[in-house]
């Protein structure tokens, strides 16, 4: 099974809230289905983490979309393991 570690925070940064990004319809729709079949398989649940990070789609070749997190400010606030 995973393995949950905690993260801690570099204190010298505050947490910062991202600003929703507008998104189509279509989009947002598309999102969201990913987004319930993730949560009924299992792969992901809510969360009431004071952090969140925007998700976009990401067009693959075979015309997929893909979802995708972007966690570069939260890592950038995060203490790197010596692992």
């Amino acid at each position: 099974g995973t393995r949950i570690r905690s993260i801690k925070q570099n204190k010298s940064r505050a947490v910062i809230l991202h600003p929703t990004t507008p998104v189509q319809n279509t989009e947002r729709n598309e999102i969201q289905r990913q987004i319930e079949e993730l949560k009924a398989n299992n792969i992901i649940c809510d969360s009431t983490s004071p952090y969140a990070s925007p998700v976009l789609l990401v067009k693959k070749k075979i015309e997929v979309q893909r979802l995708v997190v972007d966690f570069r400010l939260l890592n950038s606030k995060t203490v790197k393991n010596n692992l």
